[in-house]
C-alpha cells in the first residue's frame, strides 16, 4: 500500500493509439491514492477525450518540458511519476519501484529500460544506454524522460525542467535534482519502453544523434541553441527545431 499521493503526469500529442494501455497499466498496478495528468498539446484525434474518459485531468501541453511543469503545476501529489504516453508499466512495477526509493532515500530516480522489440540491435543500444546512465548517476546523472519520478518538493526547488533546453532536458532535470537531493538510477526493476522512436527515425541515425547531443553537452554545456534537427514527433505539434 502507497501512503503518498502520487501524480502520473504524462505530456501527449495524438496519443490515441498508445495512451488507453498506460492509462489501463496505471490502474491495474493497486496504488491507493493517486491522479493522472495528461498534458494534452492541442491534439487533433481523440487524447484528450480518452484521458477523461479514464478519469484523468486533462491541462494545455506544448513540448515535452511545457507539458510536464504544466502538468505538476496542477499536481497534487507529494510523488511525481513523469511518463511519456507509450509507457506501459508491468504488473507489480510500481510498487517494487516505491519500496526501491523508500529504501534507497531517493528524491530523484529513473531506472534500466528493456525494449519492447526482439531485434538483438534494439536489445544492444539499450544496454549501452542503462550502462552508462547507471555509471555516471554519481557525478554526471542521466535519465531518459520515457519514465521519471521526483518528490514535489524537489521539482519546485529545482523550478521543474528547463523549457530553455532543446534537447536533453531530461538529462539536465536529474543533473539539476542530485544538487538537492539523492537522485539513484535502478537497475531493478527494469520498465519495458517502445522502440517507435527508432522505427520511425532509424536505429543508428538516433543512436549517433544522442551520441552528438552528449558531448555537445559535455564540451559546451546544454542544448539551447540547436545545432541539431530533431524531431519530437508523438510528443508535440511543434516538431521542428530551428536551424543553427
Amino acid at each position: 500500500m502507497n501512503t503518498h499521493q502520487i501524480s502520473f503526469i504524462v505530456p501527449a500529442f495524438n496519443e490515441e493509439a498508445v495512451l488507453p494501455a498506460l492509462l489501463e497499466s496505471i490502474h491495474s498496478q493497486g496504488l491507493d491514492h493517486y491522479e493522472i495528468i495528461v498534458a494534452d498539446a492541442a491534439s487533433t484525434d481523440r487524447t484528450a477525450e480518452i484521458a477523461q474518459g479514464c478519469g484523468a485531468k486533462v491541462v494545455p501541453g506544448g513540448l515535452p518540458p511545457a507539458g510536464r511543469n504544466n502538468a505538476a503545476r496542477a499536481a497534487s501529489g507529494d510523488y511525481l511519476f513523469f511518463a511519456d504516453a507509450d509507457v506501459v508499466f508491468p504488473p507489480g512495477f510500481l510498487t517494487q519501484f516505491l519500496r526501491k526509493v523508500e529504501t534507497t532515500g531517493a528524491d530523484a530516480a529513473s531506472c534500466f529500460f528493456v525494449p519492447r522489440s526482439s531485434l538483438f540491435a534494439d536489445a544492444i543500444i539499450q544496454t549501452i544506454f542503462n550502462f552508462y546512465n547507471w555509471c555516471t548517476q554519481f557525478f554526471y546523472p542521466h535519465a531518459q524522460g520515457a519514465f521519471i519520478f521526483s518528490k514535489r518538493w524537489l521539482h519546485e526547488r529545482i523550478s521543474g525542467f528547463d523549457e530553455t533546453i532543446f534537447l536533453g532536458e531530461d538529462h539536465d532535470y536529474v543533473r539539476r535534482a542530485q544538487e538537492h537531493g539523492v537522485y539513484k538510477y535502478f537497475a531493478s526493476p527494469r520498465l519495458p519502453v517502445s522502440v517507435r522512436r527508432f522505427e520511425k527515425d532509424g536505429r543508428l541515425r538516433v543512436f549517433l544523434l544522442y551520441c552528438r547531443c552528449e558531448w555537445h553537452r559535455i564540451l559546451c554545456g546544454e542544448i539551447r541553441k540547436s545545432r541539431f534537427t530533431y524531431d519530437y514527433g508523438h510528443s508535440s505539434p511543434e516538431t521542428k527545431l530551428p536551424p543553427p
